[in-house]
């Protein structure tokens, strides 16, 4: 019991961490990863990952082959969608929109914070 209840409030501290985990789990189970060249991703410091977006499953296959922490933009079109804001709000993920100017954009994320 003092477990479970211990799993529950890491949880709820850490909700990114959580997410995260369950996420590496399902592409790890649906998918057979193999990265080259992880050697290559500096351990701190800036660090640009680019997808060719084949599918939506990129910045999941992206998240799940580096320990390192990543923050995504996305198109606010998507970002604002009901199932998918809660679980991009967990994430970090930027909200950007080409209609708007860039401090427009610069809002929308400084009150995710």
């Amino acid at each position: 019991m003092a477990t479970f209840v211990g799993g529950i409030y890491a949880a709820w501290l850490l909700p990114d961490s959580l997410l995260r985990f369950i996420l590496w789990v399902v592409t790890h189970t649906i998918y057979r990863i193999k990265v080259l060249g992880r050697d290559n991703i500096p351990e701190r410091g800036g660090a640009l990952f680019i997808c060719n977006h084949l599918s939506h499953v990129d910045a999941l296959l992206l998240m799940s082959s580096t320990d390192r922490h990543i923050k995504f933009l996305m198109y606010k079109g998507i970002y604002e969608k009901g199932a998918m804001k809660p679980f991009a709000r967990i994430l970090g993920v930027i909200p950007i929109a080409s209609e708007q100017r860039p401090r427009e954009n610069d809002s929308i994320t400084s009150r995710g914070k």
